[in-house]
C-alpha cells in the first residue's frame, strides 16, 4: 500500500509499526489481529506474534491502539523525537503546496535529502517523511534528489 493513499488511521498504524516499534499480535480467543506496543501482556499465552505482511492483509485487523500521529501535533512530534534518537536530522519548511518535512543525515547536502514529504497537514507531512526514511534505511538506499520514496508495494 502506498503511503499517500493510506487513510489517516492506516498511516498511523504504519508509523506505529515501522518507526515507533509497535508489533502485530493475534488474540487466540477471537483471532483478531491487534497492533500494540510489545509488553508482557502481549507476550503472554493469550497472543501470538503475527508477521507484518499477514497483519496488513487480515480482514480482522485492529489498528485502534495506534496513536493519532497523522492528526495530532503532540503525537507527530514523538515520531520526530524517535527519528532524532535514531540519528536522523530534520528540516521543516513550507511552500505553496503545504508544509515540507524532510529527514536526512548530516553528511548529505540539504538538496539531496531524499525523504521529503509535502502535505497541507504538518502532522501528515512529518509522519510521511519519517515513514519514507525508515523504509529507505531498511533498504540501505543511497540518497537521491528530494522525492518521497514510496514507490514500492509493501505496507
Amino acid at each position: 500500500m502506498r503511503s499517500e493513499t493510506m487513510t489517516d488511521r492506516e498511516l498511523d498504524a504504519a508509523v506505529a509499526e515501522k518507526v515507533m516499534g509497535y508489533r502485530w499480535y493475534m488474540d487466540r480467543d477471537d483471532e483478531k489481529v491487534i497492533l500494540a506496543q510489545p509488553t508482557e501482556y502481549f507476550e503472554g499465552d493469550d497472543f501470538l506474534p503475527v508477521p507484518s505482511e499477514e497483519a496488513w492483509s487480515s480482514t480482522r485487523r485492529d489498528i485502534g491502539n495506534a496513536p493519532p500521529y497523522s492528526r495530532d501535533i503532540a503525537a507527530a512530534w514523538t515520531v520526530v523525537e524517535k527519528m532524532r534518537e535514531r540519528g536522523w536530522l530534520y528540516h521543516v519548511g513550507d511552500n505553496k503546496d503545504g508544509h515540507v518535512f524532510q529527514f536526512g543525515r548530516s553528511e548529505w547536502p540539504l538538496e539531496k535529502q531524499p525523504y521529503k514529504a509535502i502535505d497541507p497537514s504538518f502532522c501528515r507531512a512529518a509522519v510521511l517523511s519519517a515513514l519514507a526514511a525508515v523504509k529507505g534505511e531498511g533498504e540501505h538506499l543511497p540518497p537521491s534528489i528530494g522525492m518521497l520514496r514510496d514507490d514500492d508495494n509493501d505496507d
